[in-house]
């Protein structure tokens, strides 16, 4: 089964975007590309589909830095959530 979740960017770094991948994994260590997507501005979301059997979400950036973030899905999938590269140290 398939179920969709909110990714919504936050704060706009110089390290990230505008362009991003999106990849879902069944156990946080192998990753399964899902879509390219766009979040140009603080607040843009995109809805994303992924398997139902999913445990964590990355998100990488793609451009100058390829800098990545990856989200935990919470117990049942319950919940939208929010990235926010300014926040983390990327090398």
């Amino acid at each position: 089964m398939a179920i969709q979740k909110k990714i919504t960017l936050i704060d706009n770094s110089v390290n990230s975007g505008p362009a991003y991948q999106v990849w879902q994994s069944p156990d946080c260590n192998t990753f399964f590309f899902v879509e390219n997507v766009t979040l140009v501005n603080v607040g843009d979301f995109v809805i994303v589909t992924v398997n139902d059997t999913c445990e964590c979400i990355k998100l990488i950036s793609l451009g100058i830095c390829t800098n990545s973030v990856t989200h935990v899905v919470p117990g049942a999938l319950e919940g939208d959530f929010s990235y926010d590269f300014s926040q983390l140290d990327f090398s």
